[in-house]
């Protein structure tokens, strides 16, 4: 399984945290169809399809429900098949913008993933999550002059099956573009179901730096020994909608890392007398970090 530059582990805190605005349409699929989606499939045998309940609606096969609401889609068939589903979406420029949705899988069979998406070239067992450029005219294409970012795919070592996994990915080198984001499902070797639901493009404002780092040098006496420390603290972000905490770094290493609720300090304990050290903090979200405050303390 390869996923590109994917935020895993508190992806969920993400999704549920954010506060932008969706650009997706129907990316929960509850109106019960593909409203603002467009679906296309090299043979009559298999389709992308909304479901409800635990059973493919072609194959009658059994799959993960729905993670949330009412429905969710899938890729399913009872034959060989290659199964696309799509949607336009376009990202005005000056914001920040993150990808997530709920993706599972069930596979009947052994993974095989060629550089083609055509069901005509045996053996071809594979899944995709692709950005493309909104004018590509084959909706199966794999050229590298129409996938913008590869950002999930099948291996021949994954498990064949895969639960519903919250998936983030950053869209922010995009801003400004109209991208089509794809989901693809092949099968030549037997049943491979692919579901996906909670499909979200969220739109953030800036992830602001703490302010305020001040930084003292304390000197204690330990058997007549003095040992010194640095110490910091900091005023918090501005930002609280995405914010997951605060780095810091030690001469451009980090050394800790702060929850969003604080405590807004760090110390370094024996530290060498007159060796200067420059202590970096910013913050962070699941986008990336703010541009850090900076302070030398030695």
């Amino acid at each position: 399984m390869n996923i590109k530059n994917f935020i895993l582990g508190f992806s969920t805190l993400v999704v549920f945290s954010l506060q932008g605005t969706p650009l997706v349409v129907n990316g929960d699929f509850e109106t019960g169809d593909f409203t603002g989606w467009t679906t296309a499939s090299q043979t009559a045998a298999g389709s992308w399809v909304v479901y409800s309940g635990t059973k493919a609606p072609i194959s009658g096969n059994t799959i993960s429900p729905h993670p949330q609401g009412l429905y969710a889609a899938v890729a399913d068939q009872n034959n060989i098949a290659s199964m696309i589903l799509y949607q336009n979406i376009q990202l005005p420029p000056g914001k920040r913008y993150l990808l997530s949705f709920e993706y599972f899988y069930t596979n009947f069979a052994k993974f095989h993933s060629p550089t083609t998406l055509s069901c005509k070239q045996t053996p071809n067992q594979q899944a995709r999550v692709d950005i493309l450029s909104s004018t590509v005219s084959d909706p199966y294409s794999v050229a590298k002059s129409d996938v913008l970012a590869n950002v999930f795919n099948t291996d021949a070592d994954d498990p064949n099956v895969y639960g519903p996994t919250t998936l983030v990915y950053d869209l922010t080198p995009f801003a400004g573009q109209t991208i089509r984001l794809r989901y693809a499902c092949v099968n030549t070797e037997y049943f491979f179901n692919v579901g996906v639901d909670n499909i979200r493009i969220d739109a953030l404002g800036p992830l602001n730096p703490p302010t305020n780092l001040q930084g003292y040098v304390i000197t204690n006496a330990y058997f007549n020994d003095p040992i010194y420390s640095h110490f910091i603290l900091w005023t918090p972000s501005t930002t609280v909608d995405t914010l997951l905490g605060y780095r810091v770094y030690s001469n451009d290493k980090i050394v800790s890392t702060i929850p969003p609720q604080g405590p807004y300090e760090y110390e370094n304990l024996n530290c060498t007398p007159n060796v200067a050290v420059t202590y970096k903090v910013s913050a962070y979200d699941a986008i990336g970090e703010s541009v850090p405050v900076t302070i030398t303390l030695r």
